[in-house]
């Protein structure tokens, strides 16, 4: 047999045994939550934002509509992140995604969320009028995803993309204005430049768009706007506190876990903006999350008081986690954050205090989390978008996937240290409170780190 034939038929056999992967990203039940539309005769793409056990039909939000930006611009960043796990994207259905967040965007660069039934905006709702807010955030989070994306395979499209991310400088310039002023609460300075003043969580979802475009674009005029947000989001990190040491507030005297994008956001620009306060703040905060591997997930806790919820966990908030790690991991090649990133993540596969998978992979549901009855079976488009995104990024990684599936050993486990094993693998993380850091040892990292 010639030395090619052979070549040819050993890759084959080795294809042909390969493993998939244990956790695929399946998006069946993301397409089953998308629903074609016309508006102004414009075709677009909604995702429908509940669906409820058993039959997983589509479920109105009573009071704001049936679809929003919020939703369908994390379609659109999951759906680009998964192009490269899943060899293709649905470029029709990405396209008219993103027409939809186009519709939603008004002339003054603020945006609209909900649609109701008829298809026409809810102009009025709390969580719909428009606004620079949590939904615009988003809003341009998949304008800069899909101008990066488009940017080669379609410039013209791409160009459109960008005019309309473009028009995010007519709030950041109002937002500029009231730079460097504070505002003093419980004894507190925060700043008063951020998105809604002080929302440092909202903030954050913002820059990792801004970051898709500065990624490609050196533009000196978003630069500057988020150099003055980075260093809004910096000020809003806790210094020596008992609980929250080194964590981002998510607003003034609150700590909360969905949205706090902040550690995936300034590591994302740290190489782009070149500032290493950046990546230290990124790392330190790290810490923070690092410690609920051991201690349990937080979802909630308050500044002043003290109080800490636990529950509901929610794919949002364990997106937020895994990713911070992920982008650690890429910026420093630490492993040990690569391991944390797959720790977290592994809270969607069972590595949770209900002990069972919130992610079906057979469906591609994600539920819609756990309280302190169990599992809620509900899978909406937030849920069900946050946890295949955050797969979809583990994915990439070999160091992080390798821990989808561990499982916490409970022997371990105590206030300051805890095991998790998968198959013959085990790694241990231990808490060292002297200098508030968490160690990583076991099978990773070529030793403790």
């Amino acid at each position: 047999m010639k030395t090619s034939t052979l070549l040819a038929s050993l890759l084959v056999g080795l294809a042909c045994t390969a493993k998939p992967p244990q956790w695929p990203v399946n998006l069946a039940h993301l397409h089953h939550l998308c629903e074609e539309i016309e508006i102004d005769g414009l075709p677009m793409t909604v995702v429908r934002i509940y669906s409820n056990a058993p039959d997983y039909q589509w479920q109105e939000a009573p009071g704001e509509g049936i679809a929003c930006v919020d939703d369908v611009a994390r379609a659109v960043v999951l759906l680009i992140e998964a192009a490269d796990v899943q060899g293709s994207v649905d470029e029709t259905q990405l396209r008219r995604l993103l027409q939809f967040v186009l519709a939603m965007q008004a002339p003054d660069g603020e945006f609209y969320n909900f649609i109701t039934a008829d298809h026409a905006i809810n102009s009025g709702g709390i969580t719909s009028k428009k606004s620079f807010s949590f939904w615009a955030a988003r809003g341009y989070w998949a304008l800069g995803s899909g101008y990066r994306y488009y940017r080669q395979r379609d410039p013209e499209f791409a160009q459109k993309l960008r005019r309309a991310f473009d028009l995010c400088l007519i709030p950041l310039a109002e937002l500029d204005t009231l730079y460097p002023h504070t505002v003093e609460i419980d004894g507190r300075l925060y700043p008063q430049w951020l998105i809604h003043g002080t929302a440092a969580d909202a903030t954050s979802e913002f820059l990792l768009g801004a970051a898709q475009v500065l990624a490609v674009d050196p533009d000196l005029q978003l630069l500057h706007h988020v150099r003055r947000l980075c260093e809004g989001v910096l000020a809003m990190q806790v210094q020596e506190h008992p609980l929250l040491h080194n964590a981002f507030l998510s607003w003034p005297g609150t700590w909360h876990a969905w949205g706090n994008s902040q550690i995936q956001a300034l590591t994302l620009l740290y190489p782009i903006l070149q500032d290493t306060l950046l990546l230290d703040a990124a790392k330190n905060a790290a810490q923070f999350r690092a410690k609920q591997l051991i201690s349990g997930p937080i979802s909630h806790i308050d500044l002043a008081s003290g109080e800490t919820k636990s529950y509901p966990l929610i794919a949002y908030d364990i997106r937020t986690g895994a990713l911070g790690f992920l982008e650690l991991y890429r910026a420093t090649a630490d492993e040990k954050y690569a391991v944390m990133a797959g720790l977290a993540a592994a809270s969607l596969t069972g590595a949770n205090s209900g002990g069972e998978p919130l992610y079906d992979p057979q469906s591609g549901r994600v539920y819609d989390g756990i309280d302190a009855t169990g599992i809620n079976r509900n899978s909406g488009a937030e849920s069900t978008i946050e946890g295949l995104y955050t797969l979809a990024a583990v994915q990439k990684v070999p160091a992080a996937v390798r821990w989808l599936g561990a499982q916490a050993d409970s022997t371990t486990a105590n206030n300051w240290q805890k095991s998790y094993r998968r198959g013959r693998q085990r790694v241990t993380l231990t808490w060292d409170p002297m200098n508030k850091a968490i160690r990583v040892d076991g099978d990773c990292c070529g030793g403790a780190r």
